[in-house]
Parts: C-alpha cells; structure tokens; sequence
C-alpha cells in the first residue's frame, strides 16, 4: 500500500490522532529505505522525501478540517473578523491578538487583565485543538505569528481558522501565566 493510500484511508476516518500517528511510522519507514552510508556505518538521511512532503500535507490538512468540524457558524465569522484591517489604525485585531502582553508587573496589571477579558470573548479553542499534541498546536501558533491577516486571508478556511484559534489557545495561556506572576495579580 502507497503512502498516500494510507494517509487516505486515515483521513478519511476523521481521527487525527491516529492520523499523526500514520505521519509519523510512514515518515520512519520512508527514512529507513533511504538512508545513507556515512564515515561510520548506516546514518539516517535528514533531508526529506517528496513522500514525506506528501503525507505531511495530507496530516495537516486533515487535522485543520478536524479542528474546523467542531467551530460553528458563530466562531467562524468571529475568527474570520479577526482579519480584517481597521481602516483607521490600519491593523486587525489579528495583529493585537499576535503581539506580545508586555512584563509582568504591578503598572501593566491592567492590560493584562483587559487582555485576558479579550480572549475570553474570542471562539474557545479547546474542542477545535484537544486532539491535537501541544507541540502542533505551539508550531501552528508560532507560524500563525510570522503571518500577516492579509497573508493569512489567502489560506483555505481551515488552516485559516486552526492559526489563530493556536494563537487564541497560547494567548489564553501566556495571559494567564503573566497575571499570575505580576504582583498584585
């Protein structure tokens, strides 16, 4: 059975957890049949396959639409306006949902907790991401982070909303963990 054969057959099945799984024995089997000799015996080639690539893409692509089957029509429009730029201070709320809290302290105890209030407000991603491992979901937010909403608007709808409901998850942690630390908080 091909790669792809068996990528598709998990994904079709839905489990991601299963699917990462899948990923990650076809990743191992695909290295194993291209290593290389080394000064010393056999070393594991770490360059990628086109396979890997592929079944990549495909684990992916799988996990978003798993964490996009839990949103509903309410939670979608929310992250869909987080990406739109404001005409006057020509920034989305994306961009404030990106940028960094600031120190932990007593002067900025106040921004933290309207922060905090803020992403309460914003879709809950804790359905859409429970399957997921928190390394994913770290990588979707840090590559979420290096986006612009405009680049981000160009994505399919769900990779769109996975990035900033990884954002949201991280954010709701780090806010935390700052009040926490702040004195006074």
């Amino acid at each position: 059975m091909s790669c792809a054969t068996e990528v598709s057959s998990v994904v079709k099945s839905g489990n991601s957890s299963a699917l990462t799984d899948q990923m990650l024995a076809l990743i191992a089997v695909d290295r194993k049949d291209s290593d290389r000799p080394g000064r010393s015996g056999v070393i594991p080639s770490p360059a990628r396959s086109a396979g890997d690539g592929a079944v990549h893409s495909a684990v992916n692509a799988a996990q978003w639409r798993a964490g996009c089957a839990h949103l509903t029509a309410k939670q979608g429009c929310a992250l869909e306006a987080l990406l739109k730029v404001d005409s006057q201070s020509q920034e989305s709320p994306f961009a404030q949902l990106c940028r960094a809290t600031g120190r932990a302290s007593r002067k900025n105890l106040k921004a933290l907790i309207e922060r905090h209030q803020w992403l309460q407000n914003l879709p809950d991603p804790t359905a859409a991401l429970q399957a997921l491992p928190d390394s994913k979901v770290l990588q979707w937010a840090n590559e979420a982070k290096r986006l612009k909403a405009g680049e981000l608007r160009e994505y399919i709808r769900p990779r769109r909303h996975a990035l900033p409901l990884a954002v949201i998850r991280q954010g709701r942690g780090q806010v935390l963990d700052d009040r926490a630390r702040a004195p006074g908080g």
